[in-house]
């Protein structure tokens, strides 16, 4: 992408102080650094998803029946009724999805599973919201997650994703590039976990444009936002209440008992 050989960001990337390489290692949406002309941020992104390749596979969760279906598309539109939750089954695929043993854990635990929720929360759509336009939440896989109770329309505004721009493709990385280097204004002021995008067109780098999930029934929706989505537009100030999973009552308090040794294969 940069036309420089890896070696010379190797190098340059060796050569990081410790200050210089915890931020690169973190989790900050950009580290401006000169060695982005040699394609730091790209590195950081690969880095990261084979980190998470490699965890899901040490904890057996490349067997998981949604497996390849998360690997091609980043995004899962599952059915969804309260009454009958599969605690079980619903942790255990966030636990594939970002390759979390954590989470992996609270799906073996009976009482981790016991405190699994969903709660509402509403959203009302603002004008000139940020979230209208084409971003990605993080350049390491991260996952939204959340239920319609009911049937959602494109004119509602439901939530729009780019199957499979959650993968570093050479085509996203392309666009990963020319974004960070030199760093867009996206990038410069990303002091938020987002970096917004106007008038971003994904199809100039090959990659597919966003689609709305709009279902006549009720769903969940568990997506990669390292991939790119955005809020589909309504009138401003419609409302709707989309449910969210208390995700972090589950992962409180596992029993002994949970922390098996993990499958390792």
């Amino acid at each position: 992408m940069s036309g420089r050989p890896f070696d010379a960001l190797l190098a340059g990337a060796l050569a990081l102080n410790d200050a210089q390489l915890a931020l690169v290692l973190g989790v900050a949406k950009h580290v401006a650094h000169p060695l982005d002309a040699l394609g730091l941020h790209l590195l950081r992104a690969l880095l990261a998803e084979r980190a998470t390749d490699a965890r899901r596979r040490l904890l057996g969760l490349h067997r998981h029946p949604l497996y390849t279906r998360w690997m091609a598309d980043g995004i899962l539109v599952l059915p969804f009724d309260p009454a009958r939750l599969d605690a079980e089954a619903l942790l255990t695929t966030y636990a594939m999805a970002l390759g979390d043993a954590a989470l992996l854990r609270a799906a073996r635990d009976p009482a981790a599973r016991a405190r699994l929720r969903f709660e509402p929360r509403p959203l009302v759509h603002a004008p000139g919201d940020a979230q209208y336009e084409v971003h990605s939440d993080a350049f390491h896989p991260v996952i939204k997650t959340f239920a319609a109770a009911g049937g959602v329309a494109v004119a509602d505004g439901p939530f729009w994703y780019a199957a499979g721009t959650q993968r570093n493709s050479e085509a996203k990385l392309r666009l990963l590039f020319n974004l960070s280097y030199p760093p867009a204004p996206a990038f410069r002021q990303c002091g938020g976990p987002r970096a917004y995008h106007d008038g971003l067109r994904l199809q100039d780098y090959g990659l597919a444009e966003p689609v709305p999930i709009a279902l006549p029934v009720a769903h969940l929706i568990i997506a990669d936002t390292s991939g790119f989505h955005r809020r589909g537009p309504a009138p401003p100030g419609a409302r709707r209440v989309y449910w969210h999973p208390n995700l972090g009552a589950c992962l409180l308090y596992t029993s002994d008992a949970a922390y098996e040794e993990d499958s390792v294969d």
